[in-house]
């Protein structure tokens, strides 16, 4: 069995940076994109989700303290809550 390693370990790397910013400032959205983020996620840190919502305009950003990268169902009557306001906004737009 062949092994792979990542050299250097995640944790010795340098954050890389949002996807959006690597994307480029012209970056163009038809509706106000709802970013929901756990607070608490090993795979993309916060600063990543707080990034990406001043890349787009009139993002807005979510947080949840202790969610990892996950979506806990405990969650999901909030997570519904902020998509509705969401909806809402756009059929008033």
């Amino acid at each position: 069995m062949r092994t792979v390693s990542i050299w250097p370990p995640a944790s010795a790397r340098p954050p890389r940076p949002p996807l959006l910013a690597i994307v480029g400032r012209d970056f163009r959205t038809y509706a106000c994109p709802l970013i929901i983020h756990g607070e608490a996620d090993p795979m993309a840190r916060l600063i990543a989700g707080v990034e990406t919502a001043k890349a787009i305009p009139g993002a807005r950003l979510v947080t949840y303290p202790g969610m990892g990268h996950d979506l806990p169902r405990e969650l999901w009557p909030s997570m519904l809550d902020h998509l509705r306001e969401l909806a809402d906004s756009a059929v008033d737009a």
